[in-house]
């Protein structure tokens, strides 16, 4: 078909012939009934906005000749990317700790394209969270919470999130496994999921049919380094109790067994007559003493079942009895190979406190001065060092929580930072470093600081 178009060129009518295609155009709304059935729109509408984006930045630092690191040098920054679930409406966010470990400054974009600085709360690098806290708004639009229990294979489910830094992005897929591991942080059980997550992916939301966030998004294994359709997301009621742990004492309440095991392999097959299957765990140490002896456990022993559920492996083991409360009792079914006879059993066990968990049995000195304000301290006890490393010898006192926006975290100040001198000057506790500091009247504060067995330099300004 050909349409006519009159030219006017010089006072002369052209006249010519030019192609167009008569093209069917319906404008009219998708029926509403068939829009439900076949779009996922007023989910992903309600949801999305409860997503943020994290961008953080990194100051680079250089190494000194003595092995400090030394104040902050003009140079490159590093800045990431990363994604952030908001729980409730005043403002606590959740994420992964990768996203925001040693950075600089944190802010948060919310889906009003506003931003803002965020206090850390707390963190937990050994299931790769942390809780974050934006100040100042009590109407943010906060993701409705589900029950990752009730997740299965082949779930449909939504990973929301800012992948590479594009902007907010929803992906569809479905639940592909459960309970996987892969040897990123000490505790996992994670869902795995074929919706496309990216980096940047980190942190956002896994949610299901009904809106209703499931699970934190934290890795993927691909060879590109993009999406291959292997995502992990962290079941949100394993990310409920460490939210509630860290809002309480600023670190978690895990249980803990002083005793060290190992998977069942073909090779326990081979050379035993009683176990069938490579379920469960055999025990490699039972420490003297301990509340695992004082129970009966004894190496050599297959251990089958935590309170009635079949342990799958080593790490399934450990994510059990971690995320299981202190001074509670759980029961393990044993079984013990006695020459040519075995006998199972089932024993009673208290859980202890984890050793590396610092809690809050600790004296808080609220004395802070101006310059400082924002960070919180506390006297090294025996578990803090245990924890952190600290040499018998060394003094101070730790960072157990720091705000996002304050001078000192602007200046390079972190939590778990150990101050063991102010201007250069050794510090034994906090009522030292306080009195220290009160003493000072220069613009700029250098305190030197222990962290994971270095020594470095943090300027604070005034």
């Amino acid at each position: 078909m050909y349409k006519i178009i009159l030219y006017n060129l010089f006072g002369l009518i052209i006249l010519c012939a030019e192609p167009s295609i008569e093209i069917n155009l319906k404008k009219d709304a998708i029926p509403t009934e068939l829009k439900k059935r076949s779009s996922f729109s007023h989910i992903l509408r309600t949801v999305m906005p409860s997503v943020i984006t994290i961008q953080t930045e990194k100051k680079m630092r250089l190494m000194g000749p003595t092995g400090i690191r030394g104040p902050k040098k003009k140079g490159p920054h590093m800045p990431g990317t990363g994604s952030g679930v908001i729980l409730s409406k005043d403002g606590y966010i959740v994420t992964n700790y990768h996203v925001i470990k040693d950075s600089d400054w944190i802010r948060v974009f919310l889906k009003d394209k506003k931003s803002y600085l965020v206090e850390i709360i707390g963190t937990d690098p050994q299931t790769d969270l942390a809780l974050l806290k934006l100040k100042g708004r009590t109407d943010l639009s906060n993701i409705e919470v589900g029950d990752s229990s009730q997740v299965e294979i082949g779930d449909m489910v939504f990973a929301v999130g800012n992948p590479f830094g594009v902007g907010q992005t929803a992906t569809k897929g479905m639940v592909s496994a459960l309970g996987r591991g892969l040897g990123l942080a000490d505790f996992e059980n994670l869902i795995q999921t074929d919706a496309a997550i990216n980096p940047g992916n980190s942190g956002g939301a896994l949610i299901d049919v009904q809106g209703r966030l499931v699970g934190i998004n934290t890795a993927i294994v691909s060879r590109s380094g993009s999406s291959a359709g292997l995502g992990f997301s962290i079941p949100v009621n394993h990310v409920l109790q460490i939210v509630d742990d860290l809002l309480k004492y600023g670190k978690v309440n895990r249980g803990f067994l002083d005793l060290d095991c190992e998977d069942i392999t073909s090779k326990y097959l081979k050379i035993s007559k009683f176990i069938k299957d490579t379920n469960g765990i055999i025990l490699k140490y039972v420490a003297t003493g301990s509340e695992a002896e004082k129970s009966g456990l004894k190496k050599g022993d297959f251990v089958l079942a935590y309170n009635g559920l079949l342990i799958e492996s080593r790490r399934h083991f450990k994510w059990l009895v971690g995320k299981s409360r202190p001074g509670t009792f759980a029961e393990l079914k044993v079984l013990r190979e006695k020459n040519q006879s075995s006998e199972e059993f089932v024993v009673k066990i208290k859980l202890v406190r984890d050793p590396k968990t610092i809690l809050k049995g600790r004296k808080e000195n609220t004395a802070i001065p101006r310059i400082l304000t924002g960070v919180k301290l506390q006297d090294l006890a025996p578990s803090t060092r245990r924890e952190l490393k600290v040499p018998a010898d060394t003094k101070g006192a730790m960072v157990y929580k720091i705000d996002g926006d304050c001078a000192a975290y602007r200046g390079g100040l972190r939590q778990n930072d150990v101050i063991i001198e102010v201007s250069k000057k050794k510090v034994e506790n906090v009522n030292k470093i306080i009195e220290m500091i009160n003493s000072h009247n220069g613009k700029s504060l250098l305190l030197t600081v222990l962290r994971n067995g270095l020594n470095r330099f943090i300027i604070v300004k005034k």
